[in-house]
């Protein structure tokens, strides 16, 4: 019941707005530049840094304090009931898969995470296409990764 009355609040006060010369429309918040929250998934751990993402280096998003505070409310709640806790009966368990999930041994693009995971240049998508895209990827990994290079990130 909780998740149609949920669905029927945002489908009641959703507005769709058309920025001039977009030819890709449409977004997720109330906001043209946003992201989300599944505290019900792995939210939790963005909403742990609720604070500091409106002056973070990489991918700063404005978010109101009081929008801030609200979100940060929340995190008690959800703890004990996201299914990261919930796939494990003991905590040694749930600290080792807290521990493994901080390792990044593995780079997944998908929604559950949270806030400006994914933040995609539809004007250069459209303009290179996929394939330019990987070939500036290749590139600059080339160029990064080769030691002989001296601007090279890896020594």
């Amino acid at each position: 019941m909780f998740i149609a009355e949920a669905t029927r609040h945002v489908l009641r006060n959703k507005t769709v707005e058309i920025y001039p010369e977009e030819l890709v429309v449409g977004n997720f918040t109330a906001h043209r530049v946003g992201g989300i929250i599944y505290p019900e998934m792995t939210g939790i751990a963005p909403m742990m840094e609720i604070f500091k993402i409106p002056t973070r280096r990489v991918n700063p998003l404005n978010i109101k304090f009081l929008d801030r505070i609200k979100l940060a409310l929340t995190i008690p709640y959800w703890l004990t009931r996201n299914p990261a806790v919930l796939a494990f009966d003991n905590n040694e368990d749930r600290a080792r898969f807290a521990k493994e999930q901080g390792e990044a041994l593995q780079y997944q693009l998908y929604e559950a995470g949270g806030i400006a995971h994914l933040a995609p240049g539809y004007e250069k998508i459209i303009r290179l296409g996929a394939e330019g895209i990987i070939a500036e990827v290749e590139a600059f990994e080339a160029q990064t990764t080769d030691p002989k290079n001296s601007n090279s990130t890896v020594a």
